[in-house]
Formats: C-alpha cells, sequence, structure tokens
C-alpha cells in the first residue's frame, strides 16, 4: 500500500503540472503545430517533459526531503535542452553533445556506471572501471536516443518506459529480491508520472491532449537508464546482488533494438543516423493498415513477448544464454525489418 501511495502522489502532481503548463505553453509557443510529416490535428502543448520533471521531482523530495544535486541539475539540464529543441529546433550535434553531458554527470557526480557485464570473460576484459565509465556514458546516451527517436506515435515512448519499469520490478518478485527503499520509491514515483502522462496523451481523460516533446522522450530514456543501471548493479539488500543484465535488456528490447537498427540502416545507405525517414517499426505497422492505436497495442504486446521470451530463457537457461539470446533477436530484427522497409521503398518507386 505504500508503494501505491507514492505512485498515486506522483500521479496527482504530474496532473496538476500539466493542467498550469498547458496555458503557459501557448504563451511561450511551445507547441506542436500540423503540417509536413506531423499529420495531428491542431496546436498541441509539449509539456511531458517538464510535467514528468515537476511530478518526479516533487515526489522525491516530498518522501525523501532532499534532492541529490547530480539528479536534479542534470534532469533539469536535459529537459531545458528538450524544451530549447521543442521551441527552436537545434543542431542535432549539439543535442547529442548534450546528452553526453547529461550522461557524463551521472556516471561522474551520481556513481552510477556498469561493472556488472553479465558474462564472465567480458568482465575480465573489460575490467578497466575507467573503461566502465566511457561504456556505461555510451549506453545512457545510446538509451536516451532511443526513447527520443522512437516517441513518432501516441503513448508509444511513454507505454515502452512504463512497460520497462513494471518489467523490471517484476523482475525482482520472480527471482525473489528486495530493492532498497529509495530505489523502490524512484520508481513507483516513475510509474505514477508515466500513467499521469498517458491519461492525457491517449485523452483518457479530458480531450486536450499533450506530447512529450524531446523534452520529455530524453528525460524518459534518461531517467530510466538510471533505474537499470542501479537495479543491474545491486540497489539490492537481500537474496540476489541484482537483476541479471540479461533481463534488463530484454525490458528495453524494442526501443534499443528499433534505434540501433535504424542507426545502422541509414550509415549503409549513406544517411546521417539522425535524419528523419518513415521506417521506424511503428511506421512499418501503421503502413499495414493499423491505426495509430492499433499500432501502440501491437508493440506494448510485441515488448511484452519478448520480456516473456527473455526471462524464460535466462531463468531455464543462464544469463549468458540470456544476453546470447539478445544478440541474436537484434540481428533477427534488423534482417526484418530491412527487408520490410526495402519492400516499401519497392512499392513507393513502383507507385509513383
Amino acid at each position: 500500500m505504500e508503494y501505491i501511495g507514492i505512485t498515486l502522489m506522483a500521479y496527482i502532481v504530474t496532473l496538476i503540472a500539466i493542467f498550469v503548463m498547458r496555458p503557459i505553453a501557448k504563451l511561450t509557443g511551445l507547441i506542436d503545430k500540423p503540417g509536413g510529416r506531423k499529420k495531428h490535428a491542431g496546436d498541441i502543448p509539449l509539456i511531458g517533459g517538464p510535467s514528468v520533471l515537476i511530478g518526479l521531482g516533487v515526489t522525491l523530495f516530498a518522501l525523501e526531503g532532499e534532492l541529490s544535486p547530480w539528479l536534479l541539475g542534470s534532469i533539469l539540464f536535459i529537459v531545458t535542452v528538450g524544451i530549447i529543441d521543442d521551441r527552436f529546433q537545434i543542431n542535432p550535434l549539439l543535442k547529442l553533445g548534450a546528452q553526453i553531458i547529461t550522461a557524463s554527470t551521472a556516471v561522474i557526480f551520481g556513481g552510477v556506471v556498469i561493472t556488472n557485464f553479465g558474462v564472465f570473460f567480458m568482465q575480465e576484459l573489460l575490467g578497466s572501471y575507467i573503461f566502465c565509465m566511457a561504456f556505461t556514458i555510451i549506453a545512457i546516451t545510446g538509451l536516451i536516443n532511443a526513447f527520443n527517436m522512437i516517441d513518432g506515435i501516441d503513448g508509444l515512448a511513454a507505454s515502452l518506459s512504463l512497460f520497462s519499469v513494471l518489467s523490471f520490478n517484476l523482475s525482482f518478485f520472480w527471482l525473489g529480491i528486495e530493492a532498497s527503499e529509495v530505489f523502490f520509491i524512484g520508481s513507483m514515483s516513475f510509474i505514477g508520472a508515466l500513467l499521469a502522462f498517458l491519461m492525457v496523451n491517449l485523452q483518457i481523460i479530458g480531450k486536450q491532449k499533450i506530447f512529450l516533446g524531446d523534452s520529455g522522450s530524453m528525460v524518459l530514456g534518461y531517467c530510466l537508464s538510471i533505474l537499470l543501471i542501479k537495479a543491474s548493479e545491486g540497489s539490492i539488500t537481500a537474496t540476489y546482488s541484482a537483476v541479471p543484465t540479461a533481463l534488463i535488456l530484454w525490458t528495453v528490447a524494442i526501443p534499443v533494438a528499433d534505434t540501433l537498427s535504424l542507426i545502422v540502416r541509414r550509415t549503409m545507405r549513406g544517411r546521417s543516423p539522425f535524419s528523419p525517414d518513415r521506417t521506424h517499426l511503428h511506421h512499418l505497422i501503421l503502413d499495414l493498415g493499423f491505426s495509430a492505436r492499433q499500432t501502440l497495442l501491437i508493440i506494448v504486446i510485441m515488448a511484452s513477448s519478448l520480456y516473456g521470451l527473455g526471462l524464460a530463457v535466462t531463468l531455464l537457461g543462464s544469463n549468458t544464454i540470456g544476453i546470447a539470446s539478445f544478440g541474436g533477436f537484434l540481428i533477427l530484427y534488423f534482417v526484418t525489418l530491412s527487408r520490410l522497409s526495402a519492400s516499401r521503398r519497392n512499392k513507393q518507386q513502383l507507385a509513383g
């Protein structure tokens, strides 16, 4: 019941923040207008990032009595960069630089470092702490980008973030792990803030939707990366030292696979990895004739199935087998989407 109360508090604070931020967004021009690749109707406030930040920040401060300066500063920084990008469209390389600075803050000042690679030979090969720090900065930056890039239809980035948090919390249960109080306060607050955003974004509450914007999708990826690393490294007090690395990977299987696949495919075609196109997984499903809401449901079901597969492989096999299976999934995902994208291009050329 205590954790339900934490979630409810973050949910209510985030809803209040959304209500307060709406008129501010209109006054400052922080809105998404339809046109070009944007097919939505009307001007939509891009206030998901600030609202989630307020919901998280207020809840954590109320329950903990303080906020870590590095955490507050880095989240404020990435949200501010996202707001500027939403309003004025900054250079992709500048945005990438800001993401690296944010990730570096968590690593250097917050001690959020991946040292448990889950496979023995990798532990021996990659044991240098300096390497671990560099690897973690790359991993956090990658996950920030993954959620930033997959945010293409209503509710997708937030739903996948919510699914990931729920999944690794379930992993604690499956493995009999007791997480620290601070960890669970953070994860349950995040769940509450995500639920509040989704209720408004999907118009379950009211008819005036909001979007995450770059500020929202990047803060989701950043906060989630910290929680995932804490879970895999052992913010733990009982039975097991940490959630197996393989399970952590399977909770973010789709955003990671989609981003890596896109980067490789765009690079192979001589394009910038940051150039927009319509070859994301959700675009390809939409092209099959499904609605945006159906596409969202299909992808969430896919994410759930992949986590179930990863859980079974890891528990029945080993962490090493789970990681190897994840690598196989990445290759299969790349090959499948490459063929679907090529088929889509051929159809467009024939139609043109």
